[in-house]
């Protein structure tokens, strides 16, 4: 009898939308990528409220910073960012695996960014800046790919 009511719970729990994603503040990430001095950080401003921020890192490796934001893109799948000063070589090894061959390329907000494959079934849009490399990379569709990447300010 106990069963009954416990997937009554169940079942209105999730009739009512409820939000299985884990939210992050990011702000100790971005504090520690611009205390490094080492590239101009972008933030993602404007994005909806359908965008989800679920991770945020700023790892060390080899004296380098590299800032990755994790998002769920309003159709549910995986999108992230990453900001690194480290020559552009090495943030797409980092970012991508191997040594990826871009397939394109286009304007977003003004900015060059090419496209790569990323990781498995991931696409990535990449912009080598003055000091920066940013990969926004994910299994979300292309279109909010380039949304993410024209929120980065």
């Amino acid at each position: 009898m106990l069963i009954v009511p416990i997937l009554v719970v169940i079942l209105g729990f999730n009739a009512l939308g409820a939000d299985s994603v884990t939210r992050v503040d990011p702000t100790d990430s971005y504090s520690s990528a611009e205390a490094s001095g080492g590239f101009t950080v972008l933030r993602s401003e404007g994005l909806g409220k359908d965008w989800h921020l679920t991770a945020a890192d700023a790892p060390r490796t080899g004296g380098e910073l590299t800032l990755r934001i994790g998002l769920v893109a309003p159709s549910g799948r995986f999108a992230r960012f990453a900001e690194s000063g480290r020559p552009a070589r090495q943030a797409l090894a980092a970012e991508l695996g191997g040594t990826p061959r871009s397939t394109g390329a286009e304007e977003i907000n003004g900015q060059p960014w090419l496209r790569y494959p990323g990781r498995g079934e991931e696409q990535a849009l990449v912009s080598v800046r003055k000091d920066v490399v940013v990969v926004v990379t994910g299994t979300a569709d292309l279109a909010e790919l380039r949304e993410l990447a024209a929120s980065l300010r």
